[in-house]
């Protein structure tokens, strides 16, 4: 879900409803694309990595994992 998509039901007061993360929070934080390599080609992603975005992609993958629909 992109950040407007989370500030809009935010203010209909609908993100309740929802879950989301901020897939790669110091890309995010930097207002960049990505830190090492890009995040989507980085799925499923390696647990031991020496990349931040392998590693995040790993910790995301974990996540989704649980989820039915995503």
């Amino acid at each position: 879900m992109g950040v407007e998509v989370v500030k809009r039901l935010s203010k209909q007061g609908l993100a309740k409803y929802f879950d989301y993360l901020v897939a790669n929070p110091r890309a995010f934080a930097k207002d960049k694309e990505f830190i090492d390599t890009n995040l989507n080609r980085s799925y499923p992603g390696k647990k031991e990595s020496s990349l931040y975005e392998e590693r995040k992609a790993y910790e995301n993958f974990q996540i989704a994992k649980k989820y039915k629909y995503i």
